[in-house]
């Protein structure tokens, strides 16, 4: 539980974060479509499923797209965001797995809260440490962002995620993330007023495309 609140309460918001500095969120949101097959990857080697070769095969490809993507969209080479946001997805697929298995053995709502515990004596450090006066002046959208990373994302989003993974499958479920990328392509555009050009929302829809056949294709325990 320690193991999975350093990866999913720091890691991914730490390396994301400094990602989103460099790179637009929409490119974020396709980059990260690289989630499924890393978490397919870390439920291979540490959660004890076995994916097919039709599984495999499609992950590749999805995961080839999302480079392909990044690295035309960032120049002829990857940049210091997109390796940010990679470091970012390993971080999340592996804390999914640790948190995944422990779900198949208790709630996954007390997984998430437990694990929020055994790391808030960094939380609590790190806010202190980090703390400046101007934080107190914030805005009222900066405080509901701040607010929604909190109980959102960080918290009430994995009590169905983890149930999820407990019930079917961590490597299956992982590549419900796919439609991570479309909310992530609608809400930049809606809230940071980012362009989402026609080429972004192609990559878009072949990665999904490529993980709804990987979705059906067979995964052993």
């Amino acid at each position: 539980m320690f193991l999975a609140g350093l990866l999913l309460v720091f890691g991914f918001p730490i390396f994301s974060s400094i990602a989103m500095q460099a790179v637009a969120a929409s490119h974020g949101g396709v980059v990260l479509g690289v989630l499924p097959l890393t978490t397919s990857i870390f439920a291979t080697l540490i959660g004890g499923e076995r994916p097919s070769s039709l599984f495999w095969a499609c992950g590749v490809a999805g995961a080839a797209l999302v480079v392909t993507f990044a690295i035309s969209d960032s120049g002829t080479q990857l940049s210091s965001g997109d390796l940010f946001l990679f470091l970012a997805a390993l971080s999340a697929s592996l804390g999914y797995v640790v948190s995944g298995k422990l779900s198949r053995r208790m709630p996954g709502w007390e997984v998430i809260c437990w694990s929020l515990i055994l790391t808030a004596p960094i939380s609590i450090t790190g806010a202190l440490l980090s703390w400046h006066p101007e934080f107190a002046s914030a805005s009222s959208a900066q405080t509901s962002a701040f607010f929604y990373l909190c109980f959102g994302s960080m918290f009430l989003g994995f009590f169905a995620w983890n149930v999820g993974l407990g019930m079917g499958g961590i490597a299956r479920v992982s590549q419900v993330q796919l439609l991570q990328t479309f909310v992530t392509l609608a809400i930049s555009a809606f809230l940071l007023g980012e362009h989402v050009g026609a080429r972004t929302l192609i990559f878009a829809l072949a990665v999904i495309a490529i993980v709804a056949l990987g979705r059906r294709a067979r995964v052993t325990r």
